[in-house]
C-alpha cells in the first residue's frame, strides 16, 4: 500500500488555488485525486492485508452501540466548549476594535459576563459554561 503521495501545487496568491479531491473507491479500491487548475490526477490503490471476520464486525457494532451514549456527551461537550471559545475569541476582538466606543457602564457588564465566561471555559464544566454563554 502507498502512503503520503505528495502532489505538488504551483505557487499561487494566497486563496486562488483550488484542489479537488475526488473520493471515487470503487470495487478495485482506487482512490481518485486532481488539481482543477492544472487537470492532473493521481490515482491511489488501497490494497487490504487481511480481513475482519464476521465475529469481528459484530463485536465493533456491539461496541459502538454500547459507547453511543457516551460518544453522543463527549460530542456535546465539544460543541459546547467550541461554542464558548468562539464566543470568547468574538468578543474579546470586538471589545479590542469597539470597546473605546462604548461607555463605562455599558462596557463593564460585557468584562464581567467575559471574565465569567472565561473562568467557565476553564473548567470544562458544561454545566457551568452554558449560563455562561447566555
Amino acid at each position: 500500500m502507498k502512503k503520503g503521495i505528495p502532489v505538488l501545487i504551483p505557487p499561487s496568491k494566497c486563496g486562488t488555488p483550488q484542489i479537488e479531491v475526488m473520493f471515487d473507491i470503487d470495487a478495485y479500491g482506487i482512490i481518485h485525486a486532481g488539481d482543477k487548475a492544472t487537470g492532473k490526477t493521481q490515482d491511489i490503490r488501497i490494497e487490504t492485508s487481511s480481513r475482519l471476520t464476521e465475529e469481528e464486525i459484530k463485536r465493533m457494532r456491539a461496541d459502538a452501540e454500547a459507547n453511543a451514549e457516551s460518544d453522543k456527551l463527549a460530542k456535546e461537550k465539544a460543541e459546547k466548549l467550541n461554542a464558548a471559545d468562539a464566543m470568547i475569541f468574538q468578543t474579546e476582538s470586538q471589545l479590542k476594535e469597539f470597546g473605546d466606543k462604548l461607555s463605562d457602564d455599558k462596557k463593564k457588564p460585557i468584562e464581567e459576563a467575559l471574565e465569567e465566561l472565561k473562568t467557565a471555559f476553564e473548567s470544562k464544566d458544561i454545566a457551568v459554561i452554558d449560563p455562561a454563554l447566555e
